[in-house]
């Protein structure tokens, strides 16, 4: 069951390379430069649930996307990133935060007398990449951050050396250093993965199942509250003032980056269930 899960969202994400760009939020090159009409009929056009998640909101996105040209295939593909961020960045985080589980996974089985993937584990790791670091991660580090620290987006934008100079976007830079340290990972990151760990593997129907998972979810984390959240601090103090630095359509690419090496230490420290650690 939870292996088709990860199937699925995995597919899910490789799919909307394909998808059409005429669609809400992902409207073509040419309908963007096209008068007002022509534009508002393909983002009315749009009915997907799936798309309209994507698309918001569309005026952050519009300021951090980069409307590159293109002639071939080629040229489209590497330019996607720029062009289509948030897509990129739902690909990369569900593909990143599970390979990054299954990595460590393989070099958990020389230690285990019969060697066997964990698939509720990956599916676990799948599920919050997609819908935390893909979906929501979007919101609070571009569309959040980006509206309460005002110079976030021209700082990042700006050449190295003209950011030794921008007092008023490296004040900003420490906001969100501050804010993604002390007040993401603590009340929404760390909630967030234990939760969706425990609905993975509680049993029962779907009731029962999201009130076991809030509650033991947040009780594990209470367990390991300090050493969790200084871990995660060690790590991403210093690599927020990086992340935060780059351009804007590069921040959560860069992200990824380190959050991949990050969630293989998570997937070491809380990936196996405390009974499992006991054995």
């Amino acid at each position: 069951m939870i292996s088709r899960i990860t199937t699925g969202i995995v597919a899910l994400s490789l799919v909307t390379l394909a998808l059409p760009r005429a669609t809400n939020g992902f409207v073509a090159d040419a309908q963007l430069r096209a008068p007002g009409p022509h534009r508002d009929e393909a983002l009315i056009g749009s009915s997907s649930f799936f798309h309209r998640i994507l698309a918001i909101p569309k005026q952050v996105y519009d300021r951090i996307s980069v409307d590159v040209a293109y002639t071939n295939v080629w040229q489209e593909f590497y330019t996607f990133p720029e062009r289509r961020p948030r897509t990129f960045n739902l690909i990369v985080a569900t593909l990143k935060t599970w390979m990054a589980d299954i990595v460590v996974q393989f070099g958990e089985q020389f230690k285990k007398p019969q060697p066997a993937i964990d698939w509720k584990r990956s599916g676990a790791f799948a599920l919050f990449g997609f819908f935390y670091e893909g979906l929501t991660a979007w919101f609070l580090y571009v569309t959040i951050f980006s509206g309460a620290c005002p110079n976030a987006i021209r700082f990042a934008n700006r050449p190295w050396a003209e950011k030794l100079t921008d007092h008023a976007g490296q004040f900003d830079l420490l906001k969100q250093v501050f804010a993604d340290n002390f007040i993401v990972e603590i009340i929404l990151y760390f909630p967030i993965f234990y939760i969706i760990k425990e609905m993975v593997r509680t049993e029962g129907s779907a009731s029962n199942r999201c009130v076991n998972a809030v509650k033991n979810g947040l009780s594990s984390y209470a367990r390991n509250f300090k050493e969790d959240n200084l871990a995660s601090m060690a790590v991403w103090i210093p690599g927020d003032f990086f992340i935060f630095s780059v351009p804007m359509f590069m921040r959560l690419p860069c992200g990824h980056v380190l959050s991949f090496m990050w969630t293989m230490v998570l997937s070491r420290m809380r990936g196996e269930d405390s009974q499992e650690k006991k054995l």
